[in-house]
């Protein structure tokens, strides 16, 4: 995911999750292949973030930690 396409998710005004996680992270790697299956399977507004690759990302919810969750609520 790219930043444009993060902004463009916001913009539209629902309701979304975001999982932040990496690849060194031991708890990540337990977490992540159930969260991308629940991503795959709902195909709801539910959205991976590598924090390695798009540290910016990470960077502007002020992600520290992972695995993290943030819900970005509609309205």
């Amino acid at each position: 995911m790219d930043y444009k396409k993060l902004k463009n998710i916001i913009e539209s005004n629902q309701n979304t999750v975001l999982y932040f996680y990496n690849t060194s992270c031991s708890h990540c790697k337990q977490l992540t292949p159930k969260v991308k299956l629940f991503e795959n399977k709902t195909k709801s507004n539910f959205h991976s973030i590598n924090t390695f690759e798009h540290e910016s990302i990470s960077e502007m919810f002020k992600v520290d930690w992972v695995p993290s969750l943030i819900e970005i609520k509609k309205g």
